[in-house]
């Protein structure tokens, strides 16, 4: 079979198929690790969130201030994407820094998932959507850094 696949005889895997699989455990990857940082403490967190937040946001990791100062301490958050439910989201419009709708670059994700929020409170669980793209061969997901 790989002799026919390499002369012509068959055609490859669909390479749509091949990135999207690739993409999609990027994007489980992007959020384990968002999940992780946050069992380091809420520095580490948005330390995360800012290192791997889509560049129109323009955020740093001081952006974030004024949300931490609302979190308890300490404050867990774990996400887990259902990656059954991922799919491409071309044309999605994002608010850039200035406010601005635009469709940012990259392959855009639309997603479904689960969030656990815990810490010196009843632990919380939410189901939400959310956005991740392919950039420069990395995933990165949308957060507003600013209110």
């Amino acid at each position: 079979m790989l002799l026919m696949a390499a002369c012509g005889g068959e055609s490859g895997p669909d390479s749509r198929a091949v990135e999207f699989e690739a993409d999609v455990a990027l994007i489980k990857e992007l959020w384990r690790g968002f999940s992780d940082s946050w069992s380091e403490g809420l520095e580490a967190g948005y330390g995360y969130v800012a290192d791997h937040n889509h560049p129109v946001l323009e955020c740093e990791t001081a952006d974030f201030e004024t949300y931490r100062l609302r979190l308890p301490d300490p404050f867990r958050w774990e996400l887990v994407v259902r990656d059954t439910s991922i799919e491409r989201d071309d044309g999605w419009v994002v608010q850039d820094a200035a406010g601005v709708g635009v469709v940012p670059d990259g392959r855009i994700y639309l997603h479904q998932g689960t969030s656990v929020y815990r810490g010196d409170f009843p632990t919380e669980t939410r189901e939400n959507e959310s956005h991740s793209a392919i950039l420069d061969g990395e995933a990165v997901f949308f957060f507003p850094c600013r209110d």
